[in-house]
């Protein structure tokens, strides 16, 4: 019998730790294809500075805030503290008519 309980400990804790280490890597992995992501958009944005293609860098910026604004609005506007970039986001675009262009367009 004791045998039996310490088995199943022993296989509770294995499992347990497996699953602590696939939540560890998915994490990990998650945030490598944020900031892959973040690095690819700031590396553009770069190019474009250097060229003084600054319409080109307006628009870039603009579709990534427009994006966020589409993709993300009602998680953004449910997060604890509340809205954090949708309202900024919108400000911005009844600045920009570059950014208003990009907030009415469809997702692509």
């Amino acid at each position: 019998m004791l045998a039996i309980i310490i088995g199943f400990a022993a296989g509770s804790e294995f499992e347990r730790v497996r699953h602590t280490r696939a939540d560890v890597e998915q994490l990990l992995q998650s945030q490598f294809r944020e900031q892959r992501g973040t690095t690819f958009l700031s590396l553009a944005v770069f190019e474009k500075l250097e060229a003084g293609d600054l319409d080109k860098v307006n628009f870039l910026l603009a579709r990534q805030m427009a994006l966020y604004h589409h993709l993300y609005k009602d998680q953004d506007a449910a997060l604890p503290q509340g809205p954090s970039l949708i309202p900024l986001i919108e400000n911005a675009g009844a600045r920009s008519p570059v950014l208003h262009e990009e907030l009415q367009k469809p997702i692509p």
